[in-house]
This record gives structure tokens, sequence and C-alpha cells, in this order.
């Protein structure tokens, strides 16, 4: 207990410039058999008073998130893009997330009737989550698989229409003029005769960008939010169609 109390005053965050970190005595990280774990942890020494030199790991929580959350990361390759549109919007990643994680925004942007959340997860959409889209010439579901705020959600799908399962991935990349927007479609896993509906698909991405970018325009009109560059005090969320 009294090591436990003198690690509390350290010098991880001088020799690191971490601010989240765990710390562990080696003897408990022995103890503990964490093998390969504890191996690839930073090694660290502090000298107490009475207690001599104490050998010590450190665990740096924010590489050990990004580590982990990059093992977890889907993305479809691009060997297996089957279509892909692309558009440059005046505003951060952030605001143009919010247009897609908003319902009803997303709705109108993609050209749909509504979007209902049909899973029993609960809370904030996350990975896991699955949706129900209805229109007029189909009802379609999907499921979240990979859902990064700000950077990237990927999408699984069965489509009656071709009876195709496939992968849909919206990726947003960082611009100095605001964001690159990449709507992207992966080649089916199942199903008969999709190649033929190529032209159907692109233009349906490049209808969904364009309802995009008419929602931005105009929330940049009416004062809702502010482009790249535009100065202090510019929105940070986007609007609902």
């Amino acid at each position: 207990m009294i090591l436990v109390h003198r690690m509390m005053k350290n010098r991880v965050k001088e020799v690191t410039g971490k601010d989240g970190y765990a710390l562990i005595s080696r003897a408990a990280a022995d103890a503990l058999n964490a093998g390969e774990l504890i191996e690839n942890l930073l090694p660290h020494e502090e000298t107490y008073e009475h207690l001599g030199t104490v050998e010590m790991v450190i665990y740096l929580l924010g590489e050990r998130w990004e580590a982990e959350r990059e093992r977890r990361r889907i993305a479809i390759a691009d060997e297996d893009i089957w279509v892909r549109e692309t558009m440059d919007y005046p505003v951060p990643p952030s605001v143009v997330w919010d247009y897609l994680a908003d319902l009803e925004s997303l709705t109108y942007i993609m050209g749909l009737d509504s979007i209902t959340r049909i899973d029993g997860l609960g809370g904030r959409v996350r990975a896991g989550a699955r949706m129900h889209c209805a229109h007029s010439e189909g009802n379609v579901d999907f499921e979240i698989l990979d859902w990064s705020p700000g950077e990237r959600m990927v999408t699984e799908s069965f489509n009656p229409l071709f009876a195709a399962r496939y992968r849909a991935e919206d990726r947003l990349t960082p611009l100095e003029t605001g964001t690159r927007y990449d709507s992207i479609m992966e080649k089916p896993s199942e199903g008969e005769g999709w190649e033929g509906m190529t032209d159907m698909v692109r233009g349906f991405l490049r209808e969904a960008l364009l309802r995009l970018d008419e929602l931005i325009r105009r929330d940049i009109a009416q004062g809702r939010i502010k482009p790249v560059g535009a100065g202090p005090g510019a929105a940070e969320s986007g609007g609902s169609g």
C-alpha cells in the first residue's frame, strides 16, 4: 500500500509527455502473467526514499486506444471497389458528419421515404446498430460495421433489387478548404446481374452527394454554419433536412 501511494508521485508525464497512462510495478506486472502485453509496455523506474529504485512499466492509454481502434478498423480495399463517387465540401469533417449522423438529414440525402433504427442496442448510434430504409421502389436494411465519427462509416446491406449483399463506406478526409467525401460501394459478395446496374448505383451516389451539397449550401446561406476560413464563430453542427 505504501508503494502504491508513492507511485502516484512519478515522472511519467515528464518522460513521455503524455497525460493518460497506467503505471504498474514490474512485480505486479510479472504476477499478472500478462506475457506479450506487458513486454510491449514502456519500461520505467522511480526511486523512493526508504524503498530504493522500483522497476515499473507504463501503459499509455491513448496509444493503446488508437492501436485497438486501428486493429478493429474496417475499410473497403481499392481492389474491391465497385463504384466510387467523390465531392468536396467547404466545411470541416465534423460538420459533414453531423448531416450523415442525423437520420432526418440522411433520409433526405439518400432520397428515401424514411430511415428507422431497428436494433435493440439503445443509446447512441454505434457499430452494431441496424437501420430500416423505406422507399417506394423497395426497402433495404443495413447494419453499421464501423462507426468512427468525423472519419468513416461502413455499413453492410442486402439489396433485394439484385439479390446482393454488399458493403458501403462513407469516408471523410480533411482538406485545407474543407472536406473530401468519398462515397464507396463494394463489389457485392453474392447475387447476379449487379454488374449491369453500375450506372444506376453511380447515379444514386452522385445524387446523394449533390443533396448533401444542397443542405450545406442552404445552411451556410442561412448562417447556421460557416465555411472553412470564415473566421471565428463557425457553427459546429449541421441542420436537418
